[in-house]
């Protein structure tokens, strides 16, 4: 009828004259059926259908009708009769037409009314108050329904229209509804409650939130379906995703396996309105399995940052910071970051890590590659990290100790220096809390370069070095006599020179 051609299936019912379809059933009349001006002779045809096959038919098709709205229900067959009835009564009364023929009726079982017992104890049990039997019968009465009172029970036919009735709660809901719900006394029942179980999934997901908030994160929700182009977009393979069979929009078509393609389009989106942007999501991820119908589910926290130009030249540094924080909130234990050795589909090799406790591995870090972010149509350095809630939740560690803090002060040194540029931080970092094991507390590199002024071979890291006593007040002349103490350590190991 709207004059749109349509691709059928075997799953698809029709009504059909001898030579062709007419309609899709349930669905919508054929344009070759349509009644018209000049129409005298007309076939009134009622009927009913199963109402998932009508559901499926109008999915597949893409097509929502108010006949759909109604089959899809599974109404009463038994209203069929009813309906080409006042058909023909309103047909006779405002289009002068005449009935040329009696009703043929093709089906063979109508369904019939069945009957449910209700129990008074049940009743009263689930309302908590008892309602006279008289008026409990009444109640019935006025739902059309034909209960019969016997001893302690209520026996009550339910009439072919009421679908919706098929258990004992469906009828005291019936009875509460109409007896009136304000008459239901205000007072909570006495039972006993359980705690819920421990969920260390929402635990760790509530600390993460909390953490990132303080820090001036926003979190984000977004589907876990994703387009192809976005998959694309980011080098992921589609074909390695799960797709849906049924599509409702190309924008939601394959379930996510990387929270980053949706991210980088919030971040395109709101830097038109500001100078950076920080948000996070924590989501769902889902990997196929061999020979397996339902995939793999994994939770993971990926944060996004797009950097103000200010801190551009810091802000892999910024990002590497706001992680350690979150992870010693987390009690992860043993941090460190190692080289991803194969090349990465969307971050930047040389500015990129993989995130371990020990020999795990629990996430990445890095710089999203400029191709990459150029796709997104985003001009601002943007970096991500990526954490698995899984693995966060085996490496923390469940010991909690109480340190208290120091009562004297510390003093921080910078030092800057000129090493191979293919020697790794970590080794340096190593190298440096070797040197001195006693009072250095804390190691910060807040700066790598490489550039004029420096040789091609080379490159310049800046650290600051926090050193502390637990015992006294430290001078400034014992802290400089430990930091000449680590530099002539990192000559000796790795030929450095000092950069002024």
């Amino acid at each position: 009828l709207d004059g749109v051609k349509r691709i059928l299936d075997k799953s698809m019912l029709v009504i059909s004259d001898p030579k062709k379809a007419i309609a899709i059933a349930g669905v919508m009349g054929g344009k070759n059926s349509e009644v018209s001006q000049n129409i005298k002779k007309i076939i009134l045809e009622s009927a009913n259908f199963y109402g998932i096959n009508i559901r499926k038919t109008s999915t597949k098709l893409g097509l929502k009708t108010d006949a759909v709205t109604r089959f899809e229900k599974n109404i009463d067959s038994n209203l069929t009769i009813t309906t080409t009835n006042r058909a023909v009564e309103l047909l006779e009364k405002y289009a002068n037409a005449k009935v040329a023929s009696k009703i043929c009726d093709v089906y063979k079982s109508l369904p019939k009314p069945k009957k449910i017992t209700l129990t008074k104890q049940k009743l009263e049990n689930y309302l908590g108050v008892k309602i006279p039997d008289r008026k409990v019968v009444s109640i019935f009465s006025s739902l059309e329904l034909q209960a019969k009172q016997k001893r302690d029970k209520f026996e009550v036919e339910i009439p072919t229209f009421r679908r919706d009735l098929n258990l004992e709660v469906d009828l005291v809901e019936e009875v509460a509804r109409i007896y009136g719900y304000d008459k239901f006394p205000t007072e909570l029942p006495e039972s006993t409650t359980a705690p819920p179980d421990y969920n260390p999934l929402l635990k760790i997901s509530y600390k993460i939130k909390k953490i990132l908030t303080i820090k001036g994160f926003t979190e984000v929700y977004n589907y876990p379906l994703v387009s192809k182009d976005l998959i694309e977009k980011i080098n992921f393979n589609p074909k390695d995703h799960l797709k849906l069979r049924n599509i409702i929009t190309p924008e939601q078509e394959y379930f996510v396996q990387s929270l980053v393609p949706k991210l980088l389009e919030n971040i395109n989106k709101n830097l038109g309105f500001f100078d950076e942007v920080k948000i996070f999501e924590i989501g769902t991820c889902f990997y196929p399995k061999k020979d397996e119908v339902l995939p793999s589910e994994e939770q993971h926290l990926t944060i996004v940052l797009a950097i103000s130009e200010k801190e551009k030249n810091e802000s892999f540094y910024l990002t590497k910071g706001i992680l350690e924080l979150l992870l010693d909130h987390l009690k992860i234990k043993n941090v460190d970051f190692k080289e991803i050795k194969e090349q990465h589909p969307f971050l930047d090799e040389n500015r990129s890590a993989l995130i371990c406790s020990g020999k795990n591995i629990l996430g990445e870090i890095g710089e999203i590659k400029p191709e990459i972010q150029a796709r997104f149509d985003i001009q601002k350095k943007v970096i991500i990290f990526d954490l698995e809630l899984e693995k966060l939740i085996a490496n923390a560690s469940k010991e909690n100790p109480y340190k208290p803090p120091t009562k004297f002060p510390a003093v921080k040194l910078d030092l800057a220096i000129l090493v191979n540029k293919n020697i790794p931080y970590k080794d340096i970092e190593e190298g440096i809390r070797k040197a001195e094991k006693d009072i250095l507390v804390k190691i910060e590199l807040f700066d790598v370069y490489q550039g004029k002024q420096i040789a091609k071979s080379k490159k310049s890291l800046a650290f600051h070095l926090t050193f502390q006593s637990n015992k006294k007040t430290l001078k400034l002349e014992e802290a400089q006599t430990r930091l000449e103490k680590i530099i002539n350590s990192l000559k000796k190991e790795f030929d450095i020179g000092l950069r002024k």
